[in-house]
């Protein structure tokens, strides 16, 4: 069963990549979605970088549901 923790990742993932997809818009840039990945990614990282120094649990598989969440950020933007 998929914990409650991997659904907030998976939902972090979502909104920080849409919302940086409509700042980019919003500012008039234009952002890759691999450079709005890449941020997802590195978003997900730097929750488990912050966990581990407090005392949280640091997992892999959050970062990875994360990356999922932001990946259908992309899904759902792109064919919106």
């Amino acid at each position: 069963m998929i914990g409650f923790d991997k659904v907030l990742h998976f939902i972090a993932g979502f909104l920080v990549y849409s919302i940086t997809h409509v700042i980019g818009i919003y500012i008039n840039i234009v952002l890759s979605p691999l450079f709005i990945m890449l941020i997802v990614l590195f978003m997900g990282i730097a929750k488990e970088i912050f966990d581990q120094f407090t005392q949280g649990d640091v997992e892999v598989a959050d970062v990875v549901a994360t990356v999922i969440g932001g990946f259908a950020g992309l899904v759902v933007i792109t064919y919106y």
